[in-house]
């Protein structure tokens, strides 16, 4: 891409939802429109300070505005479909069978299914591996196929492909962490996300580092990172000497990080 990307925020932060009653802090969540017109949000979420073993529900949180707070109305899938772990959940609604799909990790990518978007049934696992680390799926629809994209081992984020949201198999590497990258033995480049841009693709990730320097690992994390291409499946190797175009987009100055924060973005390329 010969233009830089801009990212201009529209408006103030504000409030989505609040950790008070079920919960001390929210992490990897994910918002969507139900049946009903109801906006919800699934997040992983734990007691007392962060750390990712505690983090064995997703507390819900309902608002019929996104202009108006949300509020709790509880924990969901406590003890399914097991008692370990469960991080990044994700719903994607497929138009075309009017049904919500609800995906989330770790190692295995579980997979929930709904009329409703509100009541939920299992269904077979989406992606099965031996990667503990396998986690934060994000899928599109690419017209012919469905793309699932998954934090993976070795600092990468690996590609997958469905032609139904049920059975899905491995494309490759989607982009891969390179030469002066902070990186991290669970892989740092997290929470993919991929949307349709122009004539091509744009790729958002957070590198997580595992250094010991607190300050240097914040200032990476604090920042989302950009990619473009014209291949929603290869995003390349991002390292030092890159010129794909990534930019920081950083999040709110002064917030603590109990809650979920949302802010309206336009993307402009000049």
């Amino acid at each position: 891409m010969n233009n830089p990307i801009n990212f201009k925020f529209l408006g103030r932060w504000q409030t989505l939802l609040r950790a008070q009653t079920y919960c001390d802090y929210i992490n990897d969540h994910t918002v969507y429109k139900d049946k009903y017109g109801n906006w919800r949000l699934l997040g992983t979420c734990g007691r007392g300070a962060y750390a990712f073993y505690k983090e064995r529900s997703f507390v819900e949180g309902v608002t019929q505005s996104l202009l108006k707070p949300m509020q709790e109305t509880g924990l969901k899938f406590t003890n399914i479909p097991h008692r370990s772990v469960k991080i990044a959940p994700y719903v994607y609604f497929d138009i075309k069978e009017k049904k919500y799909h609800l995906f989330w990790g770790p190692m295995i990518i579980y997979h929930f299914i709904s009329e409703n978007g509100v009541d939920w049934e299992i269904a077979d696992d989406a992606v099965k591996s031996l990667c503990p680390f396998l986690r934060d799926p994000h899928i599109i629809d690419a017209g012919s196929k469905y793309l699932m994209f998954c934090t993976d081992y070795g600092n990468k984020i690996s590609v997958y492909t469905s032609r139904d949201l049920f059975s899905w198999s491995k494309q490759g590497t989607a982009l891969q962490l390179g030469k002066g990258i902070p990186k991290s033995i669970n892989s740092s480049c997290e929470s993919p996300c991929v949307f349709a841009y122009q004539q091509g693709f744009i790729l958002l990730s957070t590198i997580v580092p595992s250094s010991l320097n607190k300050i240097e690992n914040s200032k990476n994390y604090n920042n989302t990172s950009v990619f473009y291409s014209d291949n929603p499946t290869n995003f390349g190797v991002y390292s030092l000497n890159t010129t794909c175009g990534w930019k920081d987009s950083p999040k709110p100055s002064g917030v603590i990080g109990e809650g979920v924060f949302i802010r309206e973005i336009i993307i402009t390329a000049p």
